[in-house]
């Protein structure tokens, strides 16, 4: 990415990133149905968010230590089989990535319920109440020297088809450090997400993007990468393209939490899903 469209990623992202404390529905609703993400600024108090950050270093951290040590001697061992050696490795690292705990489970529902973002996510979806905050969403720590850490773009929806209609859903990510040229961040597609349905909505399909590269040249007038800090959320829709922003220059560990808004019955998350979603 060179000097330009770095530029024009920053100036596209301004144009939906808002403080929070200015966001009514319709500043809301013409902004997602514009460019399928919303930057919000200022939603969420820090004082709460580093009571998360600092339970995640206590119980996650270690568990990283824990598979470098154990990478660097199985290394010394050639003739131990590399398929074992990735699942011992995953049995001891599972969790990095896993279901947040009842303690961050309760901080975190507690803030977002009063910070107001929920009624504005239950009108624009239009599919009855959130039913469901806290049961999918995950914490997740990016090192930019560990290999592995690094998504491509994917959309949220292809997994989420499994669980409900995709449209019931709506993505939240929250970081837990300041996201700038030094850290690893979201690098996500800007457009509007019936670019990613059929005209009548019964149909969700996925765009291609097995070639990495090939999407990003043909979407990267889209593409932004939001500079955010603690207190900041960026929501955006299932459908919309979205990958880890990493880029060679970055030092500084990320953590961050996301979560999905679901709107409807919490009991339909239970059902073997069908249909063409």
């Amino acid at each position: 990415m060179n000097v330009a469209e770095k530029m024009k990623g920053e100036s596209l992202a301004e144009q939906f990133t808002v403080n929070f404390k200015d966001l009514d529905f319709a500043m809301f609703k013409k902004t997602l149905d514009t460019y399928g993400v919303i930057v919000a600024r200022g939603a969420f108090p820090v004082r709460e968010l580093k009571k998360i950050r600092d339970i995640i270093y206590q119980q996650i951290f270690p568990r990283m230590k824990l598979g470098r040590d154990f990478r660097e001697d199985l290394a010394k061992f050639e003739s131990f089989p590399k398929e074992l050696k990735m699942k011992t490795l995953a049995f001891l690292l599972e969790g990095v990535t896993d279901l947040l705990e009842a303690d961050r489970d309760n901080i975190l529902r507690n803030i977002v319920e009063k910070s107001g973002i929920m009624p504005l996510v239950e009108k624009y979806v239009g599919k009855g109440q959130i039913n469901s905050l806290t049961k999918y969403y995950y914490s997740r720590t990016v090192d930019p020297l560990e290999e592995g850490y690094k998504l491509g773009f994917h959309q949220d929806g292809i997994f989420l088809r499994a669980l409900g209609e995709p449209d019931r859903f709506m993505i939240c990510w929250i970081p837990l450090v300041v996201i700038d040229e030094y850290t690893p961040g979201l690098e996500l597609v800007a457009k509007p997400f019936n670019a990613f349905l059929d005209t009548d909505r019964s149909q969700y399909h996925s765009v291609a993007m097995a070639d990495q590269e090939k999407f990003y040249e043909h979407y990267k007038d889209y593409t932004v990468r939001p500079k955010v800090r603690m207190g900041d959320f960026i929501l955006f829709n299932p459908f919309i393209p979205h990958r880890t922003y990493l880029t060679p220059e970055m030092t500084d560990v990320r953590t961050s939490i996301d979560f999905r808004f679901y709107c409807g019955d919490p009991a339909d998350l239970e059902k073997p899903r069908t249909g063409n979603y």
